[in-house]
């Protein structure tokens, strides 16, 4: 049946103090409440095997006849500190605990090994489960369009362009061919040896000192004994080698230099040659200048052994500095240009007479044993000519001196270019 009391005989205690019951204030002690039969549990079996007893009927509340106590520290009134009593409903209902707020436990951090890329946990714990996947950025349409518009606009491009792969077959602009240089004064000719009046061996050969290219005779890589035509190349040497060592020659070693080139002073060369190491020399040459038909001859630098390819190679290495280095070559050249006496003949006797102070020459001649040898070297401002010869020897020095030198001027007249601008 329902119960009127709003605090329920049934609550469980909690040890507050029962507030007072409203009603008319009835002097005299509260009635006592009536006992419950003995033995009885209502709600469950009386005794085994038998069956459940209803519980009575409840008399209806009375308000009780003593007037309610006045308030004091025993009964504070109602406020904050009581919770609402509970709604009306059926008599006794099951004690429920209070709800509690849930708050979520903090979850604990998974050891390195449980866990996986994005945060969970693994090894059969739980972990947040996410719906949806990040969201990759994407390239905007228009950021597209432009794209394919400007991979037509360089295929368009390229089609057009002369030598592309994409070309329609336009042929592409030729480079304009630079002017061709002006003719040299000498020109490669066959010279047969009857037609300069020669015996023995003739070789001659002919360097474009612009192009490197060099032409001669079908024997111009065939050696001889170059005799003095190689103090050029000792007095090169000499001051290179000086000037790479911080030295200034003495006047002495200038004067022997001087002579040496000028007049084919032989007892100025042994010293030079000396100074120069000897053979040590000539091997330096073979490799700064790049021969290769060339070597040297110990004790004697006249016995040094070349061809008419390698002379011009020589010529060419004086000219352009590598021999006497910088500071020297106008030195040595200015000393070829200047040469006198009986060393001067030969090549540049084929010139014009204004053009012979602007050829540098050195020549050589020597007679041993049974044989005359005589060689020309001449440096011009485009070309370098080489002429070695080597004969029967007459015995006389002044006639085998003599032919030697009208062979090495016929050659250089047969070699002359009529083609050729006149300077």
């Amino acid at each position: 049946m329902p119960n009127d009391d709003r605090w329920s005989p049934t609550a469980p205690g909690d040890g507050r103090a029962r507030p007072p019951v409203p009603g008319p204030a009835t002097p005299g002690p509260p009635p006592a409440r009536r006992a419950r039969p003995p033995g009885r549990v209502y709600g469950a079996p009386a005794q085994p095997g038998s069956a459940r007893v209803p519980r009575p009927p409840q008399p209806a509340h009375q308000p009780p006849p003593y007037p309610a106590p006045p308030p004091g520290p025993a009964y504070p009134p109602p406020g904050p500190a009581y919770p609402p009593p509970p709604p009306a409903g059926p008599a006794y209902p099951p004690a429920r605990p209070a709800p509690v707020p849930y708050t979520a436990p903090a979850q604990a951090t998974a050891p390195a090994e449980e866990q996986s890329l994005d945060g969970a946990l693994l090894g059969g714990r739980s972990r947040p489960i996410r719906s949806h996947g990040k969201r990759k950025g994407r390239v905007p349409i228009w950021a597209l369009i432009i794209l394919v518009l400007g991979l037509i606009a360089v295929g368009a491009g390229l089609k057009v362009l002369p030598g592309s792969p994409l070309s329609t077959g336009a042929e592409a602009p030729k480079p304009t061919p630079s002017p061709t240089p002006p003719p040299l004064p000498l020109r490669p000719v066959d010279i047969p040896l009857a037609s300069v009046s020669a015996t023995g061996f003739l070789s001659w050969s002919i360097m474009d000192r612009r192009t490197g290219e060099i032409v001669g005779s079908t024997n111009m890589d065939q050696t001889s004994e170059t005799a003095s035509m190689v103090k050029a190349w000792l007095a090169a040497d000499y001051l290179r080698r000086a000037d790479q060592a911080g030295q200034t020659p003495s006047a002495a070693r200038m004067n022997d230099v001087e002579i040496m080139i000028r007049d084919s002073d032989n007892a100025a060369a042994d010293r030079i040659f000396a100074a120069n190491k000897g053979v040590e020399s000539i091997q330096r040459m073979v490799s700064v200048c790049s021969l290769t038909d060339s070597k040297g001859v110990p004790l004697y630098f006249g016995d040094t052994i070349m061809s008419p390819r390698d002379a011009v190679r020589l010529g060419q290495c004086i000219a352009d500095g590598r021999a006497a280095g910088p500071k020297w070559t106008p030195h040595l050249l200015d000393l070829m240009r200047k040469v006198r006496g009986d060393g001067d003949f030969g090549i540049r006797q084929a010139f014009p007479a204004p053009d012979h102070d602007q050829i540098a020459i050195k020549n050589g001649w020597l007679h041993e044993g049974s044989s005359w040898y005589t060689n020309c070297l001449a440096i011009g401002d485009t070309w370098v000519l080489a002429i070695m010869q080597r004969f029967p020897s007459t015995g006389d020095d002044n006639v085998d001196f003599a032919h030697g030198v009208d062979v090495c001027t016929k050659v250089t007249t047969l070699l002359f270019n009529p083609a050729a601008p006149p300077k």
